[in-house]
């Protein structure tokens, strides 16, 4: 007959396990917290988000080319149908370079726009962008400028457009990137994981002989003739017994 080898796990004896290894599994749990923020701390520069936001009337607009573009209540929304012309006209070398020049940044046009995301807000007609960057200052003056520049950009090249300002850029003072505490805590996490898989792991190649039970569970078939007993446990304990006898007396 071919025999079925399996390991029976019990979740109580995992349970105590775990709790006699609790301070090695808290120590290697604070390891791996505190590993994981020192390397985003050297690995991620912080970073700081500024943003504007812009509000576009587009119910009927001219296009440079000659084409008109009409929206109606039953098509989509002006922003949803211009949002990707808006997005072209700002990442334009173009208007990048005119940013670049009056805020006098020291980066080529491409280095700017990857420090640019741009989007509507909730499927509406306003208009918001993103500058981060590692300078807070910095961010805010670049939004600021694009303020300055978006503007007049599309108002030249999608006539009709009745823009407006809704939000200016503020110097931020919280970062956007690195996010120290959701990183540690994650860190926390799997050094617990991990410390507790090694510990039940070890524990389960650990194939030697701790007490009757576990020899009766991991060999039923094997009687158990005899047992050793713990000579230094019994003396102890009978010393033990002797002292507080006379004490009591």
């Amino acid at each position: 007959m071919e025999e079925n080898n399996y390991i029976e796990i019990d979740l109580v004896e995992i349970g105590k396990l775990l709790w006699n290894h609790i301070l090695q599994i808290v120590v290697l749990a604070l390891v791996w917290g505190a590993l994981t923020l020192s390397v985003t701390a050297a690995a991620q520069p912080p970073q700081y988000d500024a943003s504007i936001m812009v509000y576009v009337n587009n119910s009927s607009v001219n296009l440079s080319n000659g084409l008109k573009l009409n929206v109606s209540g039953d098509q989509l929304t002006a922003a949803q149908k211009l949002a990707d012309t808006y997005i072209v006209i700002l990442n334009s070398t173009t208007t990048l370079e005119e940013i670049i020049e009056k805020a006098d940044l020291k980066m080529k046009p491409d280095q700017l726009k990857s420090m640019i995301t741009s989007s509507t807000v909730n499927d509406t007609e306003v208009f918001q962008v993103t500058v981060r960057s590692g300078d807070p200052a910095e961010s805010a003056l670049i939004a600021n400028t694009i303020l300055k520049v978006l503007p007049k950009r599309i108002s030249s090249i999608v006539s009709g457009s009745d823009i407006a300002t809704v939000d200016y850029a503020r110097v931020p003072t919280t970062l956007a990137s690195p996010h120290y505490t959701r990183n540690t805590a994650i860190g926390l996490l799997i050094g617990l994981i991990l410390a507790c898989l090694l510990i039940i792991i070890a524990n389960l190649m650990d194939k030697n002989i701790h007490s009757t039970d576990w020899m009766t569970q991991n060999y039923p078939d094997v009687p158990l003739l005899v047992t050793i007993p713990d000579i230094v446990q019994s003396a102890t304990t009978a010393e033990a017994d002797v002292k507080a006898y006379y004490l009591n007396k």
